[in-house]
């Protein structure tokens, strides 16, 4: 994530948001008034997870993961990823001279694979699906005795638990339970790690999902509040929704649940619609953000449209 504020009548990018030097430190609100604006909510909040080191919301998980790794004497790390997740995880073990092993489905594009092999991390391909690579990821867990960072694994609590700071932090930030709260998803562990993190502190805004359109089986499912995988067959990939991309949401069932218990919404994005999200960021608020993570504006929309408080506070959490 760039944050460029020079055409704002506001204090420099570096006093707003200092660079965060420790895994998951506490990210700030951003107070987006032309965004906001543009959508009629004259308090909306970007919860800006891409000044993290790593660039995205996974330094949270992977602290974690590190954490619990080293504490069970474990040899190293594996997990199954796209690409954000396996350089926040490469970034810790460096620092923490701790082994790590990435799978990564050769189909996908994973530009950041220069960056894990940096800090130093190994890589092995996998033909076929992101499931397939947590999958291949899980067996290599099993018998070389490394920690399965993978949201189906021991690594998935650890993430649910990184993801509730999220909420913690926003409720602190405002002082008050916003009226909505929007993220992308995937898998779901951002969503329902949030939700648990609301609930924990006794309160519960609405929440929001946004998926790709016909490639989510989270966001596919919650219209009928029972959460089913997709047809893998039917999946397509592109540059621009490979970290939405999921035929079987690791948390899905959390999710569909978040979204029930809360009242929600969900929204299936195009990747024109992930385009344009990405390009009123940044001529808006001069934020550039990865077209899946500004998809989380989309459900600014929706809201507009169903009539909700246009003056209460509501987030929208930049994942990268």
């Amino acid at each position: 994530m760039i944050f460029n504020n020079a055409d704002h009548d506001s204090p420099p990018v570096s006093t707003l948001f200092p660079p965060t030097t420790d895994p998951g430190a506490h990210t700030r609100l951003y107070h987006a008034r032309h965004i906001g604006a543009y959508y009629g909510f004259s308090r909306l909040y970007l919860k800006l997870e891409g000044l993290n080191p790593s660039g995205t919301q996974k330094d949270r998980v992977a602290a974690q993961v590190i954490a619990e790794a080293l504490t069970r004497g474990d040899p190293g790390v594996t997990v199954g990823t796209c690409g954000n997740f396996g350089v926040a995880l490469a970034r810790v073990c460096q620092a923490a001279q701790l082994p790590c092993h990435i799978f990564i489905p050769r189909q996908y594009t994973c530009e950041r694979v220069p960056e894990m092999l940096d800090c130093g991390a190994a890589i092995s391909y996998v033909c076929g699906t992101y499931e397939e690579a947590v999958i291949a990821s899980q067996e290599y867990a099993q018998h070389s005795g490394f920690y399965d960072a993978n949201p189906s694994g021991i690594g998935g609590a650890a993430a649910l638990a990184a993801y509730r700071e999220i909420a913690f932090e926003v409720l602190d930030d405002l002082g008050e339970t916003p009226a909505s709260l929007w993220v992308v998803v995937g898998n779901g562990t951002t969503l329902a790690g949030i939700h648990r993190g609301f609930k924990q502190r006794g309160t519960l805004p609405r929440l929001g999902a946004v998926g790709s359109l016909g490639n989510t089986a989270l966001t596919a499912s919650i219209p009928n509040g029972v959460y089913r995988d997709l047809a893998p067959d039917d999946i397509r990939e592109s540059l621009l929704n490979e970290a939405l991309v999921s035929w079987r949401s690791l948390h899905g069932d959390a999710g569909v649940r978040a979204i029930r218990e809360s009242r929600g919404w969900c929204y299936e994005a195009t990747d024109r619609e992930l385009r344009t999200a990405a390009r009123l960021l940044l001529t808006m608020e001069q934020i550039e953000s990865q077209p899946s993570s500004a998809g989380a504006l989309l459900g600014l929309q929706l809201m507009a449209q169903h009539g909700v408080d246009p003056h209460a506070a509501h987030v929208v959490v930049l994942t990268s």
